[in-house]
């Protein structure tokens, strides 16, 4: 499976990661901090997404650059890769909750969900 390869080569990388930068070690060893910065770290990715965009409406519209679209969300795949695999998720744990997720959300779509989705308070 493709999934269990990206999720190989995540744990490596990361693994790089903490081996080459000393701050890294103390952020991947607590779970806070580790949820705190790989969300800093998928906002800024998702932020550069959304740059790519013309959603600056009172500005000329520029072309879409397309690639530097797909690398953005490579991007945003690498950090979330890494969130999941720091957790204890294996690609068979991210494929089963994508697949549970993706059927809760055809559900949704069609009317047919049983969850609760009022904001809570």
């Amino acid at each position: 499976m493709l999934l269990d390869e990206m999720v190989e080569r995540q744990v490596k990388l990361d693994k790089l990661v903490k081996e080459n930068h000393e701050t890294a070690n103390a952020v991947f060893d607590n779970l806070n901090l580790k949820i705190m910065f790989l969300s800093m770290a998928l906002i800024k990715e998702s932020v550069e997404l959304l740059d790519e965009s013309n959603w600056e409406y009172w500005k000329p519209n520029d072309e879409i650059d397309e690639d530097n679209v797909v690398e953005e969300l490579i991007d945003i795949l690498h950090f979330t890769l890494s969130l999941l695999t720091q957790l204890g998720c294996d690609a068979d744990e991210i494929y089963r909750e994508y697949v549970e997720k993706n059927q809760e959300n055809i559900k949704r779509q069609k009317g047919e969900t049983e969850r609760d989705y009022s904001p809570k308070n």
